[in-house]
């Protein structure tokens, strides 16, 4: 009986299935690679939003309470950020208590912050509140 010569090394087939696997993997890994890219960019506009916001309460915190309204300031007129838009809202005399007689001197101030990307699409917003009061 011939013997057999020793057989080493891989089949045509067994490297071919490797290869698959091998770029299966590739793809998912540059899949991933773009959503973690796209959640930093989300991330980034959600942190200048709320930036945004806690400056304009800064600002109403340093008015006097009687100066306290409602503003707007539409997309590219905040300066630096003409993809934002910066809105207060404002409650009015909002008891202090309720037990008789009701004690006023108080707003409730909400700050939204809306962005958008180039297309104009609006992304997302945030809002923040505050409570001013008339008492020094």
């Amino acid at each position: 009986m011939a013997k057999q010569p020793n057989q080493a090394g891989y089949s045509l087939i067994e490297a071919l299935v490797a290869v698959a696997l091998i770029s299966i993997g590739m793809l998912a890994m540059a899949g991933l690679a773009g959503v973690a890219v796209s959640g930093n960019f989300d991330s980034s506009q959600y942190t200048i939003a709320n930036d945004l916001a806690v400056d304009k309460i800064e600002q109403i915190h340093d008015l006097a309470y009687s100066a306290v309204a409602e503003e707007t300031e539409d997309f590219g007129s905040i300066e630096g950020y003409p993809r934002y838009r910066r809105e207060v809202a404002v409650v009015e005399d909002v008891p202090l208590s309720l037990g008789p007689p009701p004690v006023y001197g108080q707003k409730t101030v909400t700050v939204t912050v809306t962005w958008r990307r180039n297309r104009g699409r609006v992304d997302g917003d945030i809002q923040l509140l505050t409570v001013v009061t008339g008492i020094d």
